[in-house]
């Protein structure tokens, strides 16, 4: 119990470790050091930790049980990527920030317990988390990553609280669940995806930006309406959730598709501003 640092890649590739009984003296994990333990199916993170550092349990494809230290303040980036078997994680109230990918490919996470504490959530930390079901972003939180739940698309429940100053691009890309009856993704104001199979489609009201990633499966569509509640088109910029960057290629790989929009509206003058045919409705 007297062990305070493991050296970076300590066990990594120990592909029979299934246990581990780490020192209550312990302060971090670091980078790589459990990286790849195929056989590895839980892990007992003691107090004394505060970081578990970029890679730490990357890989551990078995790991089904974290029990986290209840003074964690900083999960690293990758920290548990591709640990498939995981399937639950309770968070400490001590966490501070997740990181880039942290819990990415973690494809039968289907819940997980967020903090009041939390402050900050990395790009990608839960992307393609395939069995995710329901978010619930405490008031603590103020930015969410760009691409955070890309790909979850069994993620039916989102709620944001009014902390969220900044939300990246993509952040809901891929999320089929999240779709309404027309098959529109909108989150807070912002259009992600389409699902539905109309040629003709009218962009929601309640639409106010179209982010880059927007016409992605766009591919069978012929005709948009863009409704006058469309403000942005183009790339948010980070910490200020109604400050973009106007995109003038966004429509540029779409020749076929027909966009529909009303006088004098921001679309309207987005279209000619870059040349691009439109019809006014």
């Amino acid at each position: 119990d007297s062990v305070r640092e493991i050296c970076i890649r300590a066990f990594s590739a120990c592909m029979s470790l299934k246990e581990v009984r780490l020192s209550c003296s312990l302060e971090s994990i670091s980078e790589r050091t459990f990286y790849g333990c195929l056989s590895l199916r839980k892990i007992t993170i003691p107090d004394s930790v505060r970081v578990i550092y970029e890679g730490a349990f990357e890989d551990c494809s078995s790991l089904k049980e974290v029990v986290f230290s209840n003074s964690l303040e900083k999960i690293g980036k990758v920290a548990f990527l591709n640990c498939k078997a995981l399937t639950e994680i309770s968070f400490p109230d001590s966490l501070v920030s997740i990181g880039e990918a942290a819990f990415s490919d973690c494809e039968e996470l289907k819940e997980i317990n967020l903090p009041s504490s939390l402050k900050d959530i990395k790009g990608s930390a839960f992307s393609d988390c395939l069995s995710l079901e329901k978010i619930i972003i405490p008031d603590s939180v103020e930015e969410i990553g760009e691409m955070v739940f890309n790909g979850c698309k069994s993620l039916k429940e989102i709620t944001i609280p009014d902390s969220v100053s900044y939300i990246g691009d993509g952040a809901f890309s891929g999320c089929e669940g999240l779709a309404d009856e027309n098959g529109f993704v909108v989150v807070e104001g912002v259009l992600y995806d389409y699902y539905g199979e109309d040629e003709n489609i009218t962009i929601p009201d309640s639409v106010r930006k179209m982010g880059y990633e927007t016409f992605f499966d766009f591919i069978h569509v012929k005709r948009i309406v863009i409704p006058p509640s469309v403000e942005f088109f183009g790339f948010s910029v980070k910490k200020d959730a109604d400050c973009f960057i106007e995109d003038d290629e966004l429509f540029c790989n779409y020749n076929n598709i027909t966009i529909c929009c009303s006088e004098n509206s921001h679309a309207h003058k987005y279209m000619e501003k870059n040349n691009i045919k439109y019809e006014l409705i």
